[in-house]
């Protein structure tokens, strides 16, 4: 089988201690997708990713065949940073925390984050995943190896909000985005999207893009409502060999 067809993933096997692989082609039948879970099973894998194309439909037959699991409808969201509309709400302190020092509430607003993640509501993972991983994206965008600045609202001398943010693809892209579930109804959210607007603004991007989960209604409704439109949506599986 071509190494075009999945790659195994080195980063997340070392990191989650079991083999991870994740299938590259978006359309696939389901021959072929038995084809290639065969073969990965064969190779010790344990889980496998696979974003398909929303309009690739598989069987049940496979899903029960290979402990599937449909673990996202992911989301992504962009807005035209020449066009965006004006965002109303209070004044809010947001600061930089880019290079600072991780604590118990950032970890908790990343933690907050990911309330609809794939690592949190697939029942697979026993290992405390989800809290490792998050823990390690926060700990990584702080020291600015995967983000180009972290946004933070303070309110009250507490960390209500937080927003990260990098280039990519000479667009902005969100990645870490949570308001502190005591903190929400008070536009913080709506602020720390301002500074992220600003701040890709300076940085000439053209565009500003974030990623969510389908399910994540109230996030979902929070993007459209500042403008922002569907680019595209694939659906995440999880195959368990």
């Amino acid at each position: 089988m071509s190494d075009k067809v999945y790659q195994l993933l080195d980063w997340d096997t070392a990191f989650f201690g079991y083999k991870v692989a994740r299938i590259l082609d978006p359309y696939m039948t389901d021959e072929r997708l038995r084809i290639i879970l065969d073969e990965l099973r064969a190779q010790a894998v344990k889980v496998v990713y696979w974003n398909s194309a929303s309009t690739n439909a598989i069987s049940s037959d496979i899903i029960v065949q290979y402990d599937g699991l449909l673990a996202d409808e992911k989301t992504t969201y962009v807005g035209n940073l020449q066009n965006t509309p004006e965002m109303i709400g209070r004044p809010a302190r947001i600061v930089s925390y880019l290079h600072h020092a991780p604590n118990q509430q950032l970890t908790s607003l990343a933690f907050q984050s990911g309330e609809f993640s794939r690592f949190k509501n697939d029942k697979h993972f026993t290992h405390r995943e989800f809290e490792r991983l998050y823990t390690e994206w926060l700990n990584k965008s702080l020291t600015g190896q995967i983000a180009d600045e972290v946004l933070v609202c303070v309110t009250d001398e507490v960390e209500a909000g937080m927003l990260t943010l990098r280039i990519k693809n000479e667009r902005a892209d969100i990645g870490i985005f949570a308001v502190d579930q005591h903190f929400r109804g008070k536009k913080i959210g709506t602020s720390l999207f301002r500074s992220a607007i600003a701040k890709a603004q300076e940085w000439n991007c053209s565009h500003i893009q974030v990623v969510t989960q389908k399910k994540n209604q109230v996030a979902c409704r929070f993007y459209e409502h500042i403008g922002l439109i569907v680019e595209s949506v694939q659906n995440v599986y999880h195959f368990w060999l």
